[in-house]
């Protein structure tokens, strides 16, 4: 039998894997697994059958026990049911980030909080970043931005004005709508705290680090920022910095004259 055989044995009953869960938690008689699980005895020994037959439980003195390889089985499919419940609660900021980048660690959006533009809260992704970053207690600031914003660069102003350290990381096309539009970020590259960085390659995705929270920004194709993805559990933090990290080696620094 294949392992996608084995595979869609488990998943295509409730019950199997119900049984299976049961018996991680101890050794059951069928009687007490039907009164587990809801289900028919019929239903229970198919399924103790099933699961017999691939060695993942066995019968002991009239109680039926989960093996070491059931145990193992059971895990692998409880952890893909959870990557799948993740990706289908992320999928659209996914979707969006594609192919700024690859293959996001699932641990590091499985307890992040999705924040989604819509028609009846368009504005949500930026409100979300701007309620995040008025709150915090900033002293470095590291961000990657794939757009020129003139509310964005309302929302960092408190950081320039305190003389918080800054690094940004910015596309040539957006760096060049900012120096023709002479904007404070410009300024603000020619002081000491802040280190602007021109990549050579479109960005495509939005990044901040700033006081222990992530943040990672999707946009879509005009620009604007439809969905961020933000937390401050260490996977997520170490994904962005590491996606920050790759960008800022790639670009130049720009030395103030």
């Amino acid at each position: 039998m294949s392992a996608r055989e084995q595979v869609e044995f488990l998943a295509g009953s409730r019950h199997r894997v119900a049984v299976a869960e049961c018996l991680r938690e101890g050794p059951a008689r069928p009687s007490e697994l039907e009164e587990q699980i809801g289900a028919s005895r019929a239903t229970v020994q198919r399924a103790l059958s099933g699961l017999s037959e691939r060695d993942w439980v066995r019968k002991r003195t009239g109680e039926y026990r989960l093996t070491a390889a059931g145990r193992l089985v059971l895990r692998a499919y409880g952890e893909f049911v959870a990557v799948a419940e993740t990706v289908d609660a992320v999928s659209g900021p996914l979707a969006l980030l594609d192919p700024a980048v690859e293959d996001p660690p699932i641990a590091a959006v499985r307890a992040a909080t999705v924040t989604v533009a819509d028609a009846t809260s368009p504005h949500a992704p930026i409100e979300r970043y701007a309620e995040a970053l008025r709150g915090a207690d900033v002293d470095l600031f590291c961000g990657v931005s794939p757009i020129y914003s003139t509310v964005f660069e309302e929302i960092h102003q408190p950081l320039l004005d305190a003389d918080v350290p800054v690094e940004v990381v910015v596309d040539e096309a957006t760096y060049e709508v900012a120096l023709q539009r002479e904007t404070a970020i410009v300024d603000a590259a020619r002081g000491e705290s802040f280190d602007l960085y021109v990549s050579p390659e479109p960005l495509g995705i939005g990044l901040s680090l700033f006081d222990g929270r992530a943040f990672v920004g999707a946009y879509d194709g005009e620009g604007r920022l439809r969905a961020c993805i933000d937390g401050t559990g260490d996977p997520l933090r170490e994904w962005v910095r590491s996606e920050y990290r790759c960008r800022r080696e790639r670009a130049r620094l720009v030395e103030p004259p």
